[in-house]
């Protein structure tokens, strides 16, 4: 998960940079476009009161998304924008099985915790 949250700037400056170039195709625009005012917006799944941990949702849209990008479009393209570590990008499909591994311990462990159900230590 903390691999996840240490990705987020790396994300949202890949989307930036696909959502500035001039050759993608429009039906994707509007995904990446969502995806970057979801970073932005202070209205999110996970609450900013809990600090690093809320930006999993935002790199759970952003991965989700720019997975789609590599799968409809090609790894190539999404390549020629990505800053950083080239081993990260081609195990992106790892990164979205995490991700939904994330979104079962959000429902199960995050969520009982902020609403007061669950006790437990956050990280075991």
């Amino acid at each position: 998960m903390k691999s996840i949250i240490i990705l987020v700037p790396d994300l949202f400056y890949l989307l930036w940079k696909i959502s500035l170039d001039p050759s993608l195709p429009q039906k994707y625009k509007g995904k990446v476009v969502y995806a970057i005012l979801y970073f932005l917006s202070p209205i999110d799944i996970i609450p900013d009161a809990l600090g690093a941990w809320a930006l999993i949702d935002d790199a759970f849209v952003a991965i989700t998304i720019i997975n789609a990008l590599i799968n409809e479009l090609d790894q190539e393209y999404i390549q020629q924008f990505w800053y950083g570590d080239p081993n990260v990008l081609s195990n992106l499909q790892a990164l979205v099985k995490e991700c939904d591994n994330l979104l079962v311990f959000i429902d199960k462990e995050l969520i009982p915790r902020v609403l007061g159900k669950n006790d437990e230590p956050l990280i075991k």
